[in-house]
Formats: C-alpha cells, structure tokens, sequence
C-alpha cells in the first residue's frame, strides 16, 4: 500500500459577505447618536462645497408624530391654534428658544446653560465679602478640586504652587470654600467631608464624631456590634449614629454638572402621553440640519468641459448625495423601530418601567422586515426621553423568565420590581438572604436562581443581607 503523500488541490465554493465602503458609511451613519452625526455633518460641510443648508431650515422640534406617521407640520386644536409644548419642556429659558430661528428648543443650548459645580461655588464666593488675595487663593481652590468636590491638595502643596502665598492666607481660604454650599465640600478626605457637614448640623455627640473620624470602614460593613464595644456605646446608639452617617452626602458635588468626563445625550425622541391618553412621538429632527446639493455645482458638472473640474464635482456630488441618502436612510429607519418598539409596549409608555414586557431585537426587526444587526445598530448609543427619565434604547430589550403558575412571560424589570418590593417589607431586624428572596420568588411563581436574584440585587444598588441588617429599630 502506497502511503507516499500526493499534494492535491480542492475547489470549496464558501458564501463570504463583503462589505463594500459603502456599505460601512451607510452603517456607521446609521449608529451615530445624534451629536455625533451632528459633527459628522459639519466636517462634511467644510470639506464638501457642494453641500449646503439653509441654517434657518431645521426641521421644526414640533409636531409630535403620532403613531400613524403624522406629518411634520405643527400639530393644531380645532379652532387652529398651536398645542403648547409638553409640561416637561415649558421651564426652559428664553434663551434656549432664541437660539432657535423659529422659536423651538435647541437642546444643545440648554446643556450649555446648566451651571457647573465651579459656577455654585464661584457665585457664592462673589457674594462673600473679603479682601483680593483671599479671593484669589479661593478661586485656585475651587479650580483644584477633584470630580467630588474634594480638595485633595494639602495647604503645605498649594503654597508651593502659589509661591508668594503664606500657609495662614491658604488656611483661611480653606475655611471659607469648607463653609460654602454644599456642605462637605473643599474636604480633604471622606471623614472630613462627613464632620464638616455633622458641625453644619449642629451635632454635639462625641461618640458621632469619632465614628465619623475614625470607624467610616465599619460603618461601611455594617458592624454596628464592633463600633459599640469600641467606643463603650449601646448598640441602639451605634445604629443611631450609623443611620445619621448614612444620610449624610460623601460627594458634596453630587447633583451638580461638574464638566469632568460628561457625555451629553440627545434623545432620539420625545416620547409622550396627550390628554387623552394616547402616545405620541416627538421625533428630535431640528438637531440635525436639511442637507441638499447646491444647484450651481450640479450645474456647472453638467456644463463644464474641464476634465479635471468635473471629475472632481461629480466626485463630490456623488459623496453629497450618499450623505443626504444616509441621513434619511437613518432617520426613517429609527422612525420605524420607535412606532414598533410604542406599539409593542404602550403600558410601558402609560404607566412606567414596571410594565415592560419581554421583547427581542429579533422579534422588532422581523416584524420590520429587517436583519435584527440593523436594528442593533440602528440603536446603538440611543436613548428617547420618556416622562419617567431618559431611556437608553436598548435597555427596553429584555430576556424572558416564565412563570410557574400560567407560563407567562415577565421581564427582569418586573422582577427587579418584585425584589425591591419584599426587601422593603422584610424584617430589618432579620433582613432578607439571597436564598430567601429566590424562595419567595418562587412561591410568587416566578422561576429563578439564586445567582440570577443576587445580580438583580446589586444592579438595584441594594446592599446584601448582612449590610441591611438592623440591630435596632
């Protein structure tokens, strides 16, 4: 038997989907949240002359499209006047319409306005009266806090950076940012933070003050049993004083915009409830421009007899009108997914995240008549405003857990709604484990592990058992 080796070749015929760069373009517009594609556009208008639009032609921020595809003109009562805007949006500044030609909110110009942390501590600096220097160093100080609010410097380190500064002048600075507000703020460190703002409110225990000083780490797990033997107190007085810690705030700048890795968001879409009970979509069109070809140029490729000058205008032209193509192509697209996705959830809409049902991409892009990677990417980086908060659109896409009793679906925000519900109830005294959150879920009819609770758990933000646990009540 021969076993010498004979090299042969074998044809295999394999189906490869290529995507072409047109292809990719047409993708990537179609993923841009808006104030990408907002960027996008404005580089293509700078290096693209023959593109143009009319700056005064934004696509109005009214109607509210209903989910018949409702036209783009202002949505009107009987007698012809103009529905006023939602409730939501009528606190708005002036200023925020007048940066609009006609008269609409432009939502870029209400980020801008929103005031920084820096801005609330610089306007309560201006109202202070004090001498030119302190005023100075204050100002340094408020430029040098971190993120928190915290100023991490040390009065020694921020007198070698001011050179000419004494360390009394810099104390004294410290003082008066530390007795702005919010209280904690201009604190070195988390404990100083927390007796800043336990002085503010006038407390006068010494055992609260040395919890805040020196046991913050067995406040945090929870050892009401350690701090009471340690500082000699009853353990009904170390739960008391651990229940006042915990109200207190640990990041002064909480609630404040600080400018620091923030990423604005505009929403797709305003989604809202009419009086009489109907959704409706306001679609968030005047965010991006109404792109069209310059006639002049279409003209001039058509007439000029120059190679190279019409090479390179139907070079350009032909890249306009794939960027005008895209844009609507993106534009009817997301108009789609949201009617579906208002369609398939209107109690979400109605009542709230409590009532979202179980929903796949595959199940919207079927019922579209799309590749369900088209729909995941047309979603990409999206949200829509809901009268309950912001959404971010893919979260409305949810796994299905069954129930014992009937079968029926149930998302994991019902879920989560249910885990929240018996942890309030439970016994703070003896507070709930993981085991016995599944075990009451089960008996409630819905099927789920004990791992799959504690996730669910820790994505409320709700501490375990042993740090919910009460020695008092």
């Amino acid at each position: 038997m021969d076993l010498t080796y004979q090299p042969s070749q074998i044809q295999i015929q394999r189906q490869k989907q290529i995507l072409t760069v047109r292809m990719q373009q047409s993708l990537n517009i179609l993923q841009m949240p808006l104030l990408e594609l907002r960027k996008k556009i404005s580089e293509e208008m700078i290096e693209n002359p023959v593109l143009e639009t009319d700056t005064d032609d934004f696509e109005t921020g009214y109607p509210v499209g209903n989910m018949e595809g409702a036209g783009s003109a202002p949505p009107e009562t009987a007698d012809g006047t103009a529905v006023e805007p939602p409730l939501f949006l009528r606190d708005f500044s002036a200023s925020a319409h007048a940066s609009r030609s006609d008269g609409q909110i432009d939502p870029l110009s209400v980020l801008s306005e929103e005031r920084t942390f820096s801005d609330c501590l610089l306007k309560q600096l201006s109202e202070v009266k004090t001498d030119t220097v302190t005023e100075k160093i204050c100002r340094y100080l408020i430029a040098s806090l971190d993120e928190g609010g915290y100023l991490r410097e040390t009065p020694v380190e921020i007198a070698f950076e001011l050179k000419t500064v004494d360390l009394d002048s810099i104390r004294k600075a410290i003082a008066l940012i530390q007795h702005m507000e919010p209280a904690g703020v201009g604190a070195s460190c988390l404990s100083e933070c927390i007796l800043l703002q336990l002085r503010r409110m006038n407390y006068r225990e010494p055992a609260l003050f040395e919890i805040a000083d020196s046991c913050l780490y067995l406040v945090a797990e929870n050892r009401i049993k350690k701090i009471a033997e340690r500082l000699n107190i009853s353990i009904a007085d170390a739960q008391r004083y651990c229940d006042c810690i915990r109200k207190l705030n640990p990041i002064p700048s909480n609630g404040f915009k600080t400018g620091a890795g923030e990423k604005f968001i505009i929403p797709e879409a305003i989604i809202q409830v009419d009086r009489n009970g109907d959704i409706q979509i306001q679609y968030n069109d005047f965010s991006v421009q109404k792109l069209s070809i310059n006639p002049y140029y279409r003209n001039l490729a058509e007439q000029t007899d120059d190679r190279e000058t019409k090479a390179y205008l139907e070079a350009k032209l032909k890249r306009a009108a794939y960027l005008i193509h895209d844009v609507s192509s993106r534009k009817r697209t997301i108009e789609r997914i949201l009617e579906q996705i208002v369609r398939l959830q209107p109690l979400y809409f109605l009542n709230g995240p409590v009532y979202l049902k179980p929903m796949s991409m595959k199940l919207v892009a079927d019922m579209l008549g799309l590749n369900e990677s088209t729909v995941s990417r047309a979603l990409q980086n999206k949200s829509i405003l809901c009268p309950f908060g912001t959404v971010i659109l893919k979260s409305l896409f949810t796994s299905t857990l069954s129930l014992q009793d009937d079968n029926s679906p149930l998302s994991p925000v019902g879920v989560k709604q249910k885990i929240r519900e018996l942890i309030a109830a439970e016994d703070k005294v003896q507070p709930l484990s993981d085991q016995e959150l599944t075990s009451e879920l089960n008996r409630c009819g819905i099927i789920i592990s004990r791992r799959t609770v504690a996730k669910y758990r820790d994505q409320l933000q709700v501490p375990s058992s042993s740090l919910r646990k009460r020695y008092s009540v």
